[in-house]
């Protein structure tokens, strides 16, 4: 910020100030104010000033507003004018309403699939955006069909897993209900030697044979 000052033969004075700074998007609509004081003035004066740096449009994006209306937004000064246009078509005027920013489809069909252009112009420059339309029929039964195969599934890994974990149970903590088991009786004696004398006979008579 910078003053100057004049003053003149018949006792007046003419003071300047002057402020400055880098004019970007960011301070633009910003309020200021000019603080007026002498002594000549009884009381100080106020002078407010917004601001207005001109810039064109920034990043153009486009958002849903409902299912088949979308709306171009960008930020410029001052504000810009939109155009929208289907690429490598026209636009279907019995299918499609544009009122300024805004484009709504009318009747959600096949005939409205493509890439639609959005074009945000001031007198400073011009921004694009771009919107793919794709009308699938039958898309909700499909997405409902997706949903009960997938209920499906995790009932089956459910079943399985308390299969597997009810196996792991068994493993670790066996089941005593029929009590214990009774040992195997000791062979006597007498049945070892009349099992060797079988096997030795065995062996007699393959080898006379």
């Amino acid at each position: 910020m910078t003053t100057n000052s004049t003053q003149y033969d018949n006792d007046t004075t003419t003071t300047v100030s002057s402020l400055f700074g880098v004019p970007t998007r960011e301070i633009n609509g910003h309020q200021v104010q000019c603080v007026i004081s002498g002594d000549s003035l009884t009381k100080e004066e106020t002078l407010p000033f917004n601001i207005q740096v001109y810039f064109s449009p920034t990043e153009v994006n486009i958002r849903m507003i409902t299912q088949d209306s979308f709306e171009c937004v960008t930020e410029s000064n001052p504000s810009a004018n939109f155009i929208w246009s289907r690429s490598g078509q026209t636009l279907l005027q019995s299918s499609i309403k544009v009122d300024g920013a805004q484009l709504q489809l009318l009747s959600l069909t096949s005939d409205l699939n493509g890439l639609y252009q959005c074009e945000a112009s001031n007198a400073y420059g011009t921004k694009h955006g771009q919107l793919y339309v794709h009308v699938a029929s039958g898309a909700c039964s499909a997405v409902w069909a997706l949903v009960g195969a997938l209920l499906f599934l995790n009932v089956v890994v459910a079943a399985v897993w308390y299969l597997n974990k009810s196996r792991q149970l068994q493993r670790c903590f066996p089941s005593h209900s029929d009590g214990p088991r009774d040992p195997p009786s000791p062979r006597s004696a007498g049945d070892d030697q009349r099992r060797e004398q079988e096997q030795l006979q065995e062996v007699s008579e393959v080898t006379n044979g």
